[in-house]
């Protein structure tokens, strides 16, 4: 009796060949080929000698003990089944053949074939990667009929449950990139479940040929970097930032948390990032802020060099200690881009599109999200802001609302995590009890870290005595260390009892006249978050709200105009 999951090749049978042989397959025996299911079976196997546990030599050493007598190296089997039928190539691993398997494999096939076969109702546990969430992944196994809805932003990567057609399928199959039968076929000449084996293949044909689908999965359709449209999106890409190309759309950002070397990296003004073009590091390397428009000016000084995204890279610097280097463009940069009437997304280094399921859930919640937002007159007032420092643009606007009676200037007062500085908030409104975070403008990167600095703030507060925040925060009091008094306003006692005790978290958005959608929304109190272009945008805001809500504060979205004096009327 044999176990099976089937994988579906993206591969050509010859180029299949060509991998195993690369990888030390050798076919066995005779092909077998079965006229009436116009199947045709070729067996290629892997035999090598298996390498002894590690532990093994560890134990013998330590208690002084030679080689074992007798011992025989074992061998290592590993075996590769390909199926071909009318329609499709199909492989079936057994041993630790998958490691080659996966090379060759479609990477969507498996979630592909369980909207074929199961219904959503019959999904009994998910796989699911987060989408701009703090959580990355996670697996959720459902009682009996207790299914629940998949929420927005939320995309699976496997499935498990009943097959509709139970009688051909078996009771259970596990879906992700490939197929795994609950069941088990039998091999043996005139086995009834040899013909059961056989026709197996012919069955999943038909299922995949299927007209619709019977359940709706929200995933992110993963494009294979050896892929021929992986290569096109890297030169779109390109091209679009050097503005080759007018009718392709693009928004990309530098994310300003991120996970390098294993470290979590606040790219923040105490960093420094560099640019460089790899086999000209001496020529090219510059220094470079945090945001989109330098990187774009950076590539285009230097377009003649960068022929292939791949060659732009990025080191970051801790004051004048390298913390990372050689970090690749497509690593560090989340991007989106639309050609036609589809979006792609960059992500941690690989291109991907969602799938209609993933996009009608993100509408659902962002209509839910429209219930929260919030205009206060007193938000949109002028300003004064100098043209740089401590005090130009947002940091004026905090000045001005820190001026009123019943505002609490929280701006720069940092709270040392563990050697990360992750601020409470901009502002404490002492009136209505809210912490506000404030960010300028609709930039994407800019609007991204408002919420995760939202997020940052309400995971310290929950986690106060941890952290010991009371005594951060009033350590800027100490006037022998912290002689700026503008900067850093006292904090008495019971101002800081109402933040600890705050649960209403809050986004404040000044929004200026560059893009005139929100500009008028806003002046009209009516915006629309679907209105955003940004998918990024949206699952970020999802994700804000979503954590918001579970960790039992209250979310809310503020906008207001952005009204900064003019320099002469300041002068």
């Amino acid at each position: 009796m044999m176990k099976l999951t089937v994988y579906k090749a993206k591969e050509t049978l010859e180029r299949i060949e060509s991998v195993f042989e690369d990888n030390n397959y050798k076919k066995k025996g005779q092909e077998k080929y079965w006229k009436e299911q116009g199947v045709r079976m070729t067996l290629y196997m892997d035999i090598h000698e298996k390498n002894a546990p590690g532990w093994v030599k560890e134990v013998l050493d330590f208690f002084d003990t030679e080689e074992l007598e007798d011992y025989t190296i074992p061998d290592q089997y590993n075996a590769i089944i390909v199926v071909q039928t009318m329609k499709n190539i199909y492989l079936l691993p057994q041993g630790r053949a998958y490691w080659t398997v996966e090379k060759l494999a479609d990477m969507n096939f498996g979630l592909n074939f369980a909207e074929k076969t199961i219904l959503d109702k019959d999904i009994s546990l998910k796989g699911v990667s987060y989408i701009q969430r703090n959580k990355m992944k996670g697996v959720t196994n459902y009682k009996q009929n207790q299914t629940e809805f998949p929420q927005a932003s939320e995309s699976y990567f496997s499935v498990s449950g009943k097959p509709r057609s139970e009688s051909i399928f078996g009771s259970n199959l596990t879906c992700g990139t490939g197929i795994t039968f609950a069941r088990e076929y039998s091999l043996n000449k005139g086995d009834e479940q040899e013909d059961e084996f056989i026709d197996l293949f012919g069955q999943i044909d038909i299922a995949l040929s299927l007209k619709g689908n019977i359940s709706s999965i929200p995933r992110l359709i993963k494009i294979n970097k050896k892929d021929p449209l992986n290569t096109t999106l890297d030169t779109q890409l390109l091209g679009m930032i050097k503005k080759i190309d007018d009718n392709i759309s693009i928004s990309f950002s530098i994310s300003k948390i991120q996970l390098l070397g294993n470290r979590i990296i606040m790219l923040e003004s105490d960093k420094k990032l560099t640019a460089y073009v790899t086999g000209s590091k001496k020529e090219t390397e510059e220094e470079i802020s945090i945001d989109g428009d330098q990187l774009k000016e950076y590539i285009i000084k230097y377009s003649d060099l960068i022929n292939d995204i791949s060659k732009l890279k990025f080191s970051v610097f801790d004051e004048e200690d390298c913390i990372t280097k050689d970090v690749p463009f497509k690593k560090i940069v989340f991007c989106e881009l639309q050609m036609g009437d589809k979006v792609y997304l960059l992500d941690n280094g690989m291109w991907g599109h969602f799938n209609n399921r993933f996009y009608s859930l993100v509408e659902e919640k962002m209509k839910e999200i429209n219930d929260i937002i919030d205009y206060n007159d007193e938000y949109s007032c002028q300003y004064e802001s100098d043209e740089s420092g401590e005090y130009a643009g947002e940091g004026g606007y905090i000045e001005a609302l820190a001026g009123i009676s019943h505002m609490v200037k929280l701006h720069k007062r940092n709270i040392n995590t563990h050697g990360t500085y992750i601020e409470v908030a901009d502002i404490f409104n002492r009136n209505s009890k809210e912490l506000l975070a404030i960010k300028r403008g609709t930039g994407t990167s800019m609007a991204l870290y408002s919420f995760e600095q939202s997020l940052l703030s309400m995971q310290v507060l929950s986690n106060s005595n941890e952290f010991k925040v009371r005594d951060e925060l009033l350590k800027y009091n100490d006037r022998k260390k912290y002689d700026d008094v503008k900067k850093y306003p006292n904090l008495t006692k019971k101002q800081l009892g109402e933040i600890m005790e705050c649960k209403t978290s809050c986004v404040l958005w000044l929004i200026d006249q560059k893009v005139t959608y929100v500009y008028e929304g806003v002046r009209n109190k009516n915006l629309d978050l679907l209105k955003f272009n940004s998918i990024l945008l949206k699952l970020k805001i999802i994700d804000w709200y979503s954590f918001t809500k579970d960790n039992g504060y209250t979310p809310k979205i503020y906008f207001a105009l952005d009204l900064p004096l003019p320099m002469d009327v300041i002068d």
